[in-house]
C-alpha cells in the first residue's frame, strides 16, 4: 500500500491505496456544527442561607400557631372495676365529663388481664383516648385545616 499525497485536483488528501483492487480510501472529518451548552453551578448552601431559612420556617410556624383558637376543655372521669360472678367476667364501667356533656360506657376484660392492673388501667386509658379524641374532632370545623 502507498500513501496517496495528490488527487486529480491537486489538493492533498489523506487515505490509501490498495493496489490489489485498485480502490481508494478516504478518511476525511469536518465537524462544521458547534452546540450551545449551558453550564449551571450547584452550590451547597451557605451557613448564612441556612439561618434565613430556619427563621423563615420559625416564623411560619408560629404564625400558624397563633391563628389557631385555644379553648379550655374541661375533663373529669370516674370508672369501678368490678368482677361479675354470675358470668365470671371482669367488667369497667366508667363515666366522665368532657365539657359539661356526660358520656359513659364499659369495657370487658380479658380474664388473665383482669389480674394485672396496669393492664387494666391500660384498656381504660385506650377507651378514653378514643371517645375523648372523637368528640374533640367532632368540633373541628375542616375548612380550617385546609
Amino acid at each position: 500500500m502507498e500513501l496517496l499525497n495528490q488527487s486529480k485536483f491537486g489538493k492533498r488528501q489523506e487515505g490509501w491505496v490498495n493496489n490489489m483492487f485498485n480502490t481508494y480510501e478516504n478518511h476525511t472529518h469536518n465537524h462544521s456544527s458547534y452546540k450551545k451548552v449551558d453550564v449551571h453551578e450547584h452550590r451547597a448552601p451557605t451557613d448564612e442561607s441556612i439561618r434565613i431559612y430556619e427563621e423563615i420556617k420559625e416564623k411560619a410556624y408560629n404564625s400558624i400557631l397563633q391563628s389557631i383558637k385555644i379553648e379550655n376543655n374541661e375533663f373529669k372521669c370516674n370508672a369501678i372495676v368490678y368482677k361479675d360472678y354470675c358470668s365470671d367476667k371482669t367488667s369497667i364501667k366508667y363515666l366522665f365529663l368532657l365539657n359539661n356533656k356526660k358520656y359513659e360506657g364499659s369495657i370487658d376484660v380479658n380474664i388473665f388481664d383482669a389480674k394485672d392492673k396496669f393492664k387494666i388501667v391500660s384498656k381504660l386509658y385506650e377507651q378514653l383516648s378514643e371517645n375523648i379524641s372523637g368528640e374533640l374532632l367532632k368540633t373541628i370545623d375542616i375548612k380550617d385545616l385546609i
